[in-house]
């Protein structure tokens, strides 16, 4: 990995996680260790866990991520289709609904004949839901169709 490092004209910042499992006076020699290797503008222990470091990480970051223009316009909030999100709070519905936490259901699939009612303002989904087991098929779709 340390290899890579040499052809790149990034800025190698090294971040150094699970400190919090480490003692503090065996992380030194560790940080020093890796200097040797490459020249690393900084070297940033963390620990994700506690969230230790993890201020200085993001500072670091912001001062050498250079700027540049918007990739998208202001409104586009993600990449993801309407129709992927839909699935996603359908899955959420249904695994809030069954109460069930080992349940897995499979992707729910939105019909494309779905229809909006702009006076009512209401968007009618249809959706199939997959399940792995007959167990889990007692899930009532009418009483999602009420959140």
């Amino acid at each position: 990995m340390i290899e890579s490092l040499r052809g790149s004209s990034g800025v190698p910042i090294l971040v150094i996680n699970k400190i919090d499992s480490v003692k503090k006076k065996n992380l030194l020699p560790i940080m020093d260790q890796y200097q040797k290797l490459h020249p690393f503008k900084e070297i940033i222990p963390v620990s994700a866990l506690t969230g230790e470091g993890i201020d200085i990480l993001l500072d670091e970051i912001m001062e050498v991520l250079p700027e540049s223009h918007p990739y998208y316009s202001e409104d586009i909030i993600t990449d993801q289709t309407e129709r992927f999100w839909v699935s996603e709070i359908i899955r959420e519905k249904v695994i809030r609904r069954s109460y069930q936490r080992d349940s897995v259901f499979g992707p729910p699939s939105p019909s494309k004949n779905s229809r909006e009612n702009p006076e009512k303002n209401l968007v009618v989904i249809k959706a199939t839901i997959h399940v792995e087991r007959d167990s889990q098929k007692g899930f009532s779709s009418e009483k999602a169709d009420r959140n």
